[in-house]
């Protein structure tokens, strides 16, 4: 069987993704496919989806001062992550890595740093929002959430956090993606309402 990152690679596009909505595509993708290689159908996706990928060592630690590093040493990939954060913050840091590592094989081949400065502050965004749907995808797939939501009828953010073992925030931004939730404006003032 090929290795599971270099399938979840050979999803992605070849270059640049022409428009955002066809990296989201592809992000799901690799969800769907990372999921079902796993034999993981039902939440929560456990830690060891990824802990047990070859190459990849992940290790918590208390010296960080933000929510993960990524680096690739040795021919293997370390990925750092600020152990006193919540455990629904560091399940999302990591498949938001996965996905960095995933885009990025040429540090592999390279030896470039993790992430190359972007060209402008719009390719950065694009590229953390990638990932952000990759980590949704992953934790939250649409079928599942579907299914609490619509057959099972589970309407309560919270709960449905406990079930998927993410945030409130992740959650409720999942069912707003979703539109099963309404989206929340911003009042002039930056408040969500």
């Amino acid at each position: 069987m090929k290795n599971i990152i270099v399938r979840l690679r050979e999803l992605a596009p070849t270059g640049p993704a022409r428009s955002p909505e066809e990296a989201r595509e592809a992000a799901q993708r690799q969800a769907r496919v990372l999921l079902e290689a796993s034999g993981i159908t039902r939440p929560p996706v456990p830690e060891a989806i990824i802990e047990n990928l070859p190459r990849l060592v992940v290790h918590e630690t208390l010296a960080l001062t933000r929510p993960a590093d990524l680096s690739f040493v040795n021919g293997t990939w370390l990925m750092l992550l600020n152990g006193l954060e919540p455990l629904v913050w560091r399940r999302w840091t990591m498949m938001h890595e996965l996905k960095h590592i995933l885009d990025h094989p040429e540090v592999e081949t390279e030896g470039l740093r993790m992430i190359p400065d972007a060209p402008t502050r719009q390719a950065h965004k694009a590229a953390e929002g990638t990932a952000d749907t990759f980590a949704a995808s992953v934790l939250m797939p649409r079928p599942w959430v579907e299914q609490l939501w619509r057959d099972r009828n589970i309407h309560e953010v919270a709960l449905l956090a406990w079930f998927f073992g993410v945030s409130f925030d992740a959650m409720r931004r999942r069912l707003e993606e979703l539109e099963l939730l309404p989206r929340r404006t911003r009042h002039p003032r930056g408040i969500l309402v």
